[in-house]
């Protein structure tokens, strides 16, 4: 069942006592996810070589906000492969913008990793807890 960007459906769940059981849960429906990781994909991001990373996230966080709040209410874990879709943009855009890294993308995870250390409140999923690149 779908409503209003969330899928009803069985999912394992853990119990107080440490057990895992099957019940019947909310996430973030599959076309919402693709909706989301589209409009994430036409902001073309990896192309903005002009903006800082400041610029971007104040672009951003004001999307990121909304998404994290509406649908991280039921199962916030289920928002891992959009926010891993943004990292990835995010190390293209570095490669394009810093020719340092001479298209490796390992130095440009890095970078990302030491930004998120340093400034930690830069991008909105970075201080509601998604850390994973």
């Amino acid at each position: 069942m779908l409503t209003l960007g969330f899928s009803f459906q069985p999912r394992p769940f853990r119990s107080s006592k440490g057990g895992v059981f099957l019940g019947y849960g909310c996430a973030i429906s599959t076309d919402s996810e693709k909706r989301i990781v589209e409009t994430i994909r036409m902001s073309n991001l990896q192309k903005w070589t002009n903006a800082t990373v400041e610029e971007i996230a104040y672009q951003f966080n004001p999307q990121l906000r909304g998404w994290i709040n509406y649908y991280g209410k039921f199962g916030k874990h289920n928002l891992g492969r959009i926010v891993r879709r943004f990292h990835f943009h995010l190390m293209k855009w570095a490669l394009n913008r810093y020719k340092s890294f001479k298209t490796s993308k390992k130095k440009a995870y890095e970078w990302l990793r030491k930004l998120r250390d340093e400034k930690p409140k830069l991008f909105y999923h970075w201080q509601a807890g998604f850390k994973q690149m």
